[in-house]
């Protein structure tokens, strides 16, 4: 299968790493497990946050095709040039070793913001500029930069966040597998449109709704909780 946006693909991944690497030094419970090992084994690496995440939450896919630890290390390499993550020495060939977030990588993870939007913020009025760069070499055969310039008044960050997170949990949420594989599908659609040039109110309305509609399906959970609470919220920034 060809992998497609690639650009997309990208920020996508870099805004899962800081999620985990938010909720891993942070204390998440759920990630508890996962640091007991590294413990054991003298710290964590890329490689080993990802075999973690697919063992507690499921794998990870964009647009069908698995993220991979090569990815993982493209979007590190985005977040070190930012000065939103760092590492310290490990073993060699443990790869990127003890990766953690910076304070301002922190501030990141809290500030309700997308990556993007954190580290080139937007204009303030009507028209919201979300400048998404790619970090030089991070995607093969693409290191162009894209501007959205958003004129219908949409500030799309909270649609960005709400399908980055869907894409993290769907495969840990009590879901029949049509129904998954369906949220997984508009959570990309949702994404795309709203990292588009000019994103349609609409459109995301649409998306979100169905996406609502799943987590309706899903018995309740605490994952299933923050999505819910977030389609709330992106909905009415739309009203």
């Amino acid at each position: 299968m060809e992998m497609r946006q690639p650009r997309r693909r990208s920020q996508y991944v870099r805004q899962s790493l800081v999620r985990w690497l938010y909720e891993i030094d942070t204390g998440d419970a759920r990630w508890n497990s996962a640091r007991e090992d590294w413990l054991m084994e003298g710290g964590k690496t890329l490689g080993g946050i990802l075999r973690w995440r697919r063992e507690l939450f499921g794998t990870l896919v964009f647009h069908g095709e698995e993220i991979t630890e090569g990815d993982l290390e493209y979007a590190y390499a985005f977040l070190h040039e930012k000065g939103l993550a760092e590492h310290t020495p490990g073993r060699p060939g443990d790869g990127i070793p003890n990766p953690r977030l910076t304070a301002l990588g922190v501030d990141c993870a809290e500030s309700d913001k997308t990556i993007e939007e954190y580290t080139s913020p937007a204009t303030t009025g009507t028209v919201y500029n979300n400048y998404l760069s790619n970090v030089k070499g991070a995607v093969i055969g693409e290191q162009s930069n894209f501007t959205q310039n958003n004129s219908e008044g949409v500030d799309t960050a909270k649609f960005i966040q709400l399908a980055a997170l869907i894409g993290e949990i769907s495969g840990a949420l009590p879901l029949e597998g049509n129904v998954r594989v369906d949220m997984q599908r508009d959570a990309q659609e949702l994404n795309e449109e709203a990292t588009s040039s000019n994103p349609e109110p609409g459109r995301l309305r649409a998306l979100t709704s169905r996406i609502a509609s799943y987590l309706d399906q899903s018995t309740r959970t605490a994952l299933s909780e923050v999505a819910v609470k977030m389609t709330q919220e992106a909905l009415a920034s739309l009203s």
